[in-house]
């Protein structure tokens, strides 16, 4: 008789005990269950997402990609010599208006040329805004009817550059009925040294309409508008640095430039100029700038 060692179970000869065959199964199907279980699993988990690059930049047509803006400031050795040149060159013409004029027309430098017009035009500017701020003080009219300085200040800067530029084309048209060998940059010259004779009058303008007293602003307004007869003998000196030029006949063509300027600063003064720099509720209550010359 035997038994199971495992169970105790009673046993015939040659018999295997059921025990045996169930304890080996039990690991196999235990094993089985955990592989179905972990490839349900991996059928269930959602793939790895891979990680999102950044979009490369556009390139070429339909690009947003923003233009560059680069600055540049001016060198400031080159303004400062600029400077000295338009203030030295100033100088020189004043101490010296036919015998310096001449040389600078000869030459021709267009940078300083600007530059003296540029302060010439800007002392101009100056003399507007003061001029501006009497007129108001004297009529006193009220908030409504003042003068604009601001107004002034751009109009007389407008009006100047246009005035030398009408300098700059009477010169050139009295080069060329003296038959002169001239360039643009002698004629800007030679309109820059009409400039240098309208500074030092200017300037004193200024000086007088500052200290505010009834002469003094005579003066003043005598002054800068006398202005013109200096330059005249400033251009008599400097145009015979364009080369070619006869003296007798550069006199009288220099008389003649002048004259035909001064009837175009009066007519476009008062016909335009004058009925900007007035305040349109002073427009508006007198009627047209007729009106306001038959006041005076």
């Amino acid at each position: 008789m035997a038994f199971c060692e495992f169970c105790g179970k009673e046993l015939q000869e040659g018999e295997v005990c059921s025990c045996r065959t169930a304890t080996a199964q039990a690991p196999e199907t235990a094993t089985q269950s955990t592989d179905k279980n972990t490839a349900v699993e991996s059928a269930t988990q959602a793939p790895p997402v891979p990680p999102v690059q950044p979009a490369p930049a556009a390139s070429g047509e339909g690009s947003a990609s923003q233009p560059s803006v680069t600055i540049t400031l001016p060198d400031k050795d080159a303004l400062t010599s600029g400077l000295k040149k338009v203030l030295s060159t100033t100088l020189a013409v004043l101490k010296q208006p036919a015998t310096e004029g001449r040389k600078f027309v000869e030459k021709g430098d267009k940078i300083a040329a600007i530059g003296i017009i540029a302060v010439q035009t800007l002392f101009s500017c100056l003399f507007s805004i003061i001029m501006v701020s009497r007129v108001n003080l004297a009529l006193d009219l009220g908030k409504d009817y003042k003068f604009s300085g601001l107004k002034a200040f751009f109009l007389t800067l407008l009006f100047s550059l246009i005035f030398s530029g009408i300098m700059l084309l009477l010169l050139w048209g009295a080069a060329i009925i003296m038959k002169a060998s001239t360039n643009l940059e002698q004629i800007l010259s030679l309109t820059a040294v009409r400039s240098i004779g309208l500074l030092p009058m200017i300037i004193l303008g200024n000086v007088f309409m500052i200290i505010n007293t009834p002469t003094t602003i005579s003066l003043g307004l005598v002054l800068y508008y006398g202005s013109f007869f200096l330059a005249t003998v400033f251009l008599l000196g400097a145009v015979k640095g364009l080369t070619g030029v006869k003296d007798d006949l550069a006199s009288y063509v220099v008389f003649g430039v002048m004259v035909v300027f001064i009837l175009l600063f009066w007519l476009i003064g008062t016909k335009m100029a004058l009925s900007l720099y007035i305040p349109g509720s002073i427009r508006d209550r007198i009627g047209n700038i007729s009106s306001l010359m038959r006041m005076f």
